[in-house]
């Protein structure tokens, strides 16, 4: 590019970005801005720290200067053109079905909590399930149905929730009938 002659007579007048910018070279808002007091750098971006350096503007974008204070929305974050950014929120969801998750403002820490009655599959006889928060629902251990009484049948009653041990004579027959009928 052919400079008119003006131009040419005033270059060594032109520094740095500025003679960028008449060359097309870069925008007016790449250009470096000049300054002789920090005050003279404000950028209106309330996240950067603005200051003098050498008589050049510096903008220090500093994430701190958007935390709202609060875990469970995330750390929010400085964009040195847009401004203070939300942060991402922490991940609850632990995966395991049975424990309520969320998030404890007040701890700065993800809660999952087990909760025994996520895994209940509504049958008795086959124990109360529990909730592991590593593993999941984990199966229950059944009732234990047998009394040690060998005249009884033993067995578990899944419409009452209870265990039944049925006396039953006939398991206690010696046969023999002059000692007459044996009772459980």
């Amino acid at each position: 590019m052919i400079l008119p002659a003006p131009l040419r007579r005033s270059l060594p007048l032109l520094t740095g970005m500025v003679f960028a910018c008449l060359l097309g070279l870069a925008t007016p808002a790449a250009a470096q801005q000049a300054c002789v007091t920090d005050l003279d750098c404000d950028d209106l971006v309330s996240c950067t720290v603005d200051t003098c350096v050498s008589l050049v503007c510096q903008h220090v974008a500093t994430a701190s200067l958007c935390d709202n204070g609060l875990f469970c929305d995330g750390a929010e974050v400085c964009d040195p053109i847009l401004d203070c950014q939300a942060g991402t929120a922490p991940v609850t969801n632990d995966g395991v079905t049975c424990t309520v998750d969320s998030c404890d403002e007040v701890a700065d820490t993800v809660v999952n909590t087990p909760t025994a009655s996520l895994c209940d599959n509504g049958l008795f006889c086959d124990g109360a399930e529990v909730c592991d928060p590593l593993l999941d629902c984990q199966a229950g251990t059944a009732p234990v149905t047998n009394d040690g009484v060998t005249c009884t049948v033993d067995s578990c009653d899944e419409v009452a929730d209870t265990v039944v041990n049925t006396p039953t004579p006939s398991l206690c027959d010696n046969g023999l009938f002059c000692v007459g009928a044996e009772v459980c």
